[in-house]
C-alpha cells in the first residue's frame, strides 16, 4: 500500500465545511475511544452520516491518528459513491477515499503509535486495499464499456445516411466518450501506477484527435507497462500521434524506440514514414541513411528505390547549377569537377529509377524519372523506352508525346518523331514547338500535304 502522512490535514478538511463542530460539542468532556466508535457505527447504521463524523473526528481530534477510525470514514465515502454518478463528487469522493486508506497505512507503519490505535491493522489495512481495487475495477471496466459504446456508435456513423441518424449517434458517441474518460481517470486516482487505465485515458484523447493529450498519458503509462510487447505498440501509437498532431520532430525518438526493438524485417514500412519525418525535419542525411537501410534488407523495395533516386536527382541538380556559376572559362579544373560529380549523381539516379521501371512497369513516376535521367545523359535509346511506357500509362499528357518526339528526332527516326510530335499537337493544338519541329519533319520526309496543313496551322495561331 502506498502511504501519505495524512496526520490531522483530513480533520481540517472536513473542519472547513463537512463538518463544523457546535461550541456545545467542544465543551463536552472526552469520551473513551470505544465511545467514539461505537456511536459512530450506530449512527452509520441509520445513515446519520453527519453525526457519525462528527463522532470520527472527535475520536482522531482526542486520540490521534486511528485505523479503525480512518477505516468508517473510508466506508463513508464508499457508501457516498454508491449513491452518485456525478463526477465532480465522484472526484471529490475518491480523493477522500484515498486519503483515508493512505492513513490506515500510516498509522499501522507508525510502531510508535498507541497500540489501541494499530488494533486489527492488518485487517483493515486489508480491507481498504480491497475496497480500493474494487472501485479500481470499477471504473476500469466502466470505462471499457463505454468505449465499446463509442465504437459501436462510431459505426452507426458511418453506416448511416439519415441525417438524424447521424445526429443522434454522434451525440451519444460524445456522451460514451465523456463517461468513459471519466472513469478511466477515476481509475487512475485510485491506482495511478497501473498503466491499464492510464492507456484508457489515452485512447479516448485519440479517439478524439486530441494526439497531443493523449501522449501525455501514454508518456505516463508507457514506464509502468512490464510487457515488452505492450511498451512496443504504445510506443508506436505515441510516434504517429505526433505526426497526427503535426509535431513531426517530437516523433523521431519514439520511431527509433520502436525499430530498436522489432525484427529488421517487419520494420520496413515503418522506416519509410520515418524517412518522411527526417525530411520534415530537415535532415536528409537521416533520411538517405534510411533508405540504404531499407535496400540492405530488401534490395527491390520500390519506395526506397525511388526515394533514393529523387535525393540523386536533386543533388544532381543543385551540382547543374553550381556548373552554370563556372561555366564561364574562369576555372576549368572546378567545371570539370562538377560536371563529373553531376554526371554520377544523374547515373545513380537514373540506376535506381531503372530498377523501379524494370520492377514496376506500371510505376508512372519511375517511367518519367528515368526517361528525364536519359534524357539529361543524351541516351536516347533508353530515354524512348521510358517514354513510350509513359505514354502508354498517361497518353493524355502532352509533355509525354513531345519528349518522345524530341528523343525520336536525336535518333534521326523521322517517322516515329513525327508521329509522337502529331499526337502531342492532337492533345493540345497551341503547341507552336511542335508544329515547328513538324514543319522540318515532313520537309525532311518529303509530305508537302502533311507540312501545308502543319503551315496553315502555323498561320492560324
Amino acid at each position: 500500500m502506498r502511504l501519505r502522512y495524512m496526520l490531522f490535514v483530513v480533520i481540517g478538511a472536513f473542519a472547513l465545511g463537512l463538518f463544523a463542530t457546535t461550541a456545545d460539542a467542544q465543551r463536552k468532556r472526552k469520551l473513551p475511544a470505544s465511545a467514539y466508535l461505537k456511536a459512530a457505527k450506530i449512527a452509520l447504521q441509520d445513515q446519520r452520516y453527519d453525526e457519525a463524523q462528527g463522532m470520527l473526528d472527535s475520536l482522531i481530534m482526542h486520540y490521534g491518528p486511528y485505523a479503525e477510525g480512518y477505516h468508517w470514514l473510508a466506508q463513508m465515502q464508499v457508501d457516498f459513491l454508491n449513491e452518485t454518478t456525478e463526477f465532480g463528487e465522484q472526484v471529490e469522493l475518491v480523493t477522500r477515499l484515498n486519503a483515508y486508506v493512505d492513513s490506515i497505512g500510516m498509522v499501522c507503519a507508525d510502531e510508535n503509535a498507541e497500540k489501541r490505535n494499530r488494533k486489527k491493522c492488518d485487517d483493515y489495512s486489508e480491507q481498504a486495499d480491497s475496497t480500493k481495487a474494487r472501485w479500481w475495477a470499477q471504473f476500469y471496466n466502466a470505462g471499457v464499456d463505454y468505449l465499446k459504446e463509442m465504437q459501436n456508435y462510431r459505426e452507426e456513423i458511418d453506416n448511416a445516411d439519415d441525417s438524424a441518424v447521424i445526429a443522434f449517434n454522434t451525440e451519444e458517441l460524445d456522451r460514451s466518450g465523456r463517461m468513459a474518460l471519466d472513469n478511466f481517470k477515476l481509475a487512475t486516482m485510485l491506482e495511478p501506477e497501473d498503466h491499464r487505465a492510464l492507456v484508457g485515458v489515452a485512447e479516448i484523447y485519440e479517439r478524439k484527435k486530441r494526439y497531443d493529450s493523449a501522449n501525455i498519458w501514454y508518456e505516463r503509462a508507457l514506464p509502468l507497462i512490464e510487457v515488452d510487447s505492450v511498451a512496443i505498440t504504445q510506443t508506436r501509437r505515441m510516434a504517429y500521434n505526433y505526426i497526427f498532431a503535426d509535431d513531426y520532430c517530437s516523433s523521431i525518438p519514439h520511431f527509433q524506440r520502436y525499430l530498436a526493438a522489432i525484427p529488421a524485417d517487419q520494420s520496413i514500412p515503418l522506416q519509410m514514414d520515418m524517412a518522411i519525418v527526417y525530411n520534415r525535419c530537415e535532415m536528409p542525411d537521416s533520411a538517405t541513411a534510411i533508405y540504404y537501410n531499407v535496400l540492405a534488407i530488401d534490395s527491390t523495395n520500390v519506395s526506397a528505390l525511388r526515394s533514393l533516386s529523387a535525393v540523386y536527382r536533386n543533388r544532381a541538380i543543385d551540382v547543374n547549377k553550381q556548373i552554370q556559376e563556372v561555366n564561364d572559362g574562369s576555372n576549368p579544373d572546378e567545371l570539370e569537377r562538377l560536371t563529373g560529380l553531376r554526371d554520377a549523381l544523374f547515373d545513380s539516379a537514373s540506376t535506381n529509377y531503372r530498377i523501379v521501371f524494370n520492377t514496376n512497369p506500371d510505376n508512372l513516376e519511375a517511367a518519367e524519372n528515368l526517361a528525364l535521367m536519359r534524357l539529361i545523359a543524351r541516351d536516347y535509346e533508353e530515354a524512348v523506352v521510358a517514354l513510350e511506357r509513359a505514354t502508354t500509362l498517361a497518353p493524355e499528357k502532352s509533355e509525354h508525346w513531345i519528349s518522345l518526339g524530341d528523343a525520336q528526332l536525336q535518333l534521326k527516326n523521322w517517322e516515329a518523331s513525327a508521329a509522337a510530335y502529331e499526337k502531342a499537337v492532337e492533345l493540345d493544338p497551341s503547341n507552336q514547338g511542335a508544329l515547328e519541329q513538324l514543319k522540318l519533319l515532313y520537309i525532311e520526309l518529303k509530305r508537302p500535304s502533311d507540312r501545308e496543313r502543319v503551315e496553315k496551322m502555323l498561320g492560324q495561331m
